[in-house]
């Protein structure tokens, strides 16, 4: 029988519930916790019944999951509009912020139900400046400095979504312009916006003058 790794589940932060990597995806971890104590073997049956539990709530994620949802990086995550069912998903997993990019608001049906920390943010990223980018930098910092997740989209395939991961990388993960660039995808179109912003200046250097 497979080795199975066992982690406490207090032990794993809501930045790693869908980092499967390094982790199985939580669910897993409910039904070990509610079928055995960490300190006693599996029996096959509980091997089995873990992994059908498992499997059932991977495919729920996928169906479920906004098109094109990814990780950026710790806390952060992009994607599409999420759907009825894609937002009942991501406050379940305790994404307490959503970063709406686009210039269309939500309707509140949509976030008050939750009660999620809304963020309309409608940018255009060739009008944006040094003092947006601030305010930008802030609001990603104070939405998951409590250790919760943050999720932003954008209502259409505009780019505005590769855009701020490319901002994201510079700002908070310290790549370098180049690297940042290969981000920008649909978003390709923005890439003076993003030189104009960025060039000259060290991610290092950057960062220390936005904090």
């Amino acid at each position: 029988m497979p080795d199975i790794q066992r982690i406490n589940r207090s032990t794993i932060y809501p930045h790693e519930q869908f980092d499967y990597s390094k982790y199985e995806y939580s669910h897993y971890y409910d039904c070990v916790s509610s079928i055995q104590s960490f300190k006693q073997p599996f029996s096959i049956f509980d091997w089995i019944y873990s992994k059908i539990y498992s499997l059932f709530f991977r495919i729920k994620f996928y169906l479920d999951k906004p098109a094109r949802f990814e990780k950026v990086t710790v806390g952060i995550y992009r994607g599409e509009r999420p759907s009825k069912k894609g937002f009942d998903l991501l406050a379940q997993h305790h994404f307490r912020t959503v970063f709406n990019l686009s210039a269309q608001e939500e309707p509140q049906e949509n976030i008050g139900r939750h009660h999620f920390n809304y963020l309309f943010f409608p940018i255009e990223p060739s009008e944006l400046d040094r003092g947006e980018v601030v305010k930008l930098k802030n609001i990603l910092k104070e939405a998951t400095s409590s250790g919760e997740s943050l999720y932003f989209y954008s209502a259409q395939n505009d780019g505005k979504v590769e855009f701020v991961t490319a901002c994201i990388h510079i700002l908070i993960d310290k790549w370098p312009l180049q690297k940042a660039f290969n981000q920008l995808g649909q978003g390709l179109h923005y890439y003076p916006a993003l030189v104009s912003l960025f060039t000259h200046v060290s991610p290092i250097n950057l960062a220390e003058t936005l904090d």
